[in-house]
C-alpha cells in the first residue's frame, strides 16, 4: 500500500491505519515506526519535494489517527538501499516538524544515518522530536562489538540532544544469545565512555 508517490489512495490508506492503531492500542502497542521503504518509494523522475508536501499532508492525517487512539506515531529515516525517499535524517525531520503533531515524532536509526554518512549533529538539531532511537554496525546490519564499531560520535550526540528514550538494538539475525550479552555489554561500554567525558 502506497505512501509517497502518485498512487496513494487516502480511501485505502487512512482505513487501514485507523484500524491498526485501534488494533495496536487493544493490543497494549503503544508506539509504531513508520518506516516502510517499500511502500514510500517514489517513481523514479518523480518530483521528491511534491512527494515531501503530500506525504507531510498524509503525515498529518496519520498523526490525527494516532493521537485518537493514543498512538505514537514515529516517523524513520531510511537509506537508499532501502527506499529512494527521506533518506536521512534532516529531510525526515523536516515532515515531523511540518506536521506538529505530539503523536508524531522522529526516529533516529543511527545505521541508516552511518550509511549514508550523515553528521551526528543532526541529532543535536532535531532533539526535541526525537522519541526512540536504533542502532546496529554499519557494514552489515550487525549487533554493536561484531565488528567492533567505534559508534560513539553518535552517541555523543544522543548525549548532546539530552536524549532519555530507548536506543533499541535493530540488527540483521542469526545470532546467538551469547552475541546478545557481548553486544549489550559492547554498547553499555561505549555510552559510559560517552557520558564520562
Amino acid at each position: 500500500m502506497k505512501i509517497a508517490g502518485p498512487a496513494v489512495n487516502e480511501q485505502c490508506v487512512l482505513p487501514y491505519a485507523d484500524s491498526l492503531f485501534m488494533r495496536a492500542k487493544q493490543a497494549g502497542v503503544n508506539w509504531l515506526i513508520l518506516g516502510s521503504g517499500g511502500a514510500r518509494r517514489i517513481p523514479d523522475g518523480y518530483d521528491a519535494k511534491k512527494a515531501q508536501v503530500d506525504f507531510t499532508v498524509l503525515c498529518g492525517k496519520l498523526a490525527l489517527l494516532a493521537q485518537m487512539h493514543k498512538i505514537m506515531l514515529v516517523l524513520e529515516s531510511l537509506e537508499t538501499d532501502e527506499t529512494n525517499f527521506l533518506v536521512n535524517l534532516k529531510e525526515t525531520a523536516e515532515v515531523v516538524r511540518a506536521v506538529n503533531n505530539p503523536n508524531f515524532r522522529l526516529n533516529v536509526d543511527i545505521y541508516h544515518m552511518g550509511r549514508m554518512k550523515e553528521s551526528p549533529q543532526v541529532i543535536v538539531d532535531n532533539a526535541d522530536l526525537i522519541v526512540h532511537c536504533e542502532i546496529a554496525e554499519l557494514e552489515k546490519r550487525t549487533l554493536p562489538g561484531m565488528k567492533g564499531d567505534d559508534l560513539k560520535p553518535y552517541l555523543r550526540a544522543i548525549r548532546k540532544a539530552k536524549y532519555k528514550g530507548p536506543i533499541f538494538i535493530e540488527a540483521t539475525a542469526p545470532y546467538t544469545p551469547a552475541d546478545a550479552t557481548m553486544s549489550y555489554k559492547f554498547l553499555s561500554r561505549q555510552l559510559d565512555e560517552v557520558y564520562a567525558e
